[in-house]
């Protein structure tokens, strides 16, 4: 049986399934290319991927992945997922 997992997509964003993971790299690769590098682990086993916010300032499809003031899209991924 799988737990319940509220849903935190927003409504005009991309899904997380469209950054696509590399595992040799341990990056994650944004809609357009761009990695998303693993920076640190929380407490409760999530690793969390930044994007570079120098990159994010001109992309043309920022307004479909981030309203981040700084510019940085985050994505986390469970330790066991």
């Amino acid at each position: 049986m799988v737990g319940y997992r509220r849903p935190n997509h927003k409504k005009g964003f991309f899904y997380k399934r469209e950054y696509k993971y590399d595992r040799e790299q341990d990056v994650y690769l944004c809609p357009q290319g761009e990695p998303l590098i693993y920076n640190t682990t929380s407490r409760e086993g999530y690793r969390h991927y930044y994007s570079n916010s120098l990159t994010c300032q001109n992309c043309p499809e920022k307004y479909l992945c981030t309203t981040n003031k700084k510019s940085v899209k985050t994505i986390s991924r469970h330790v066991w997922g």
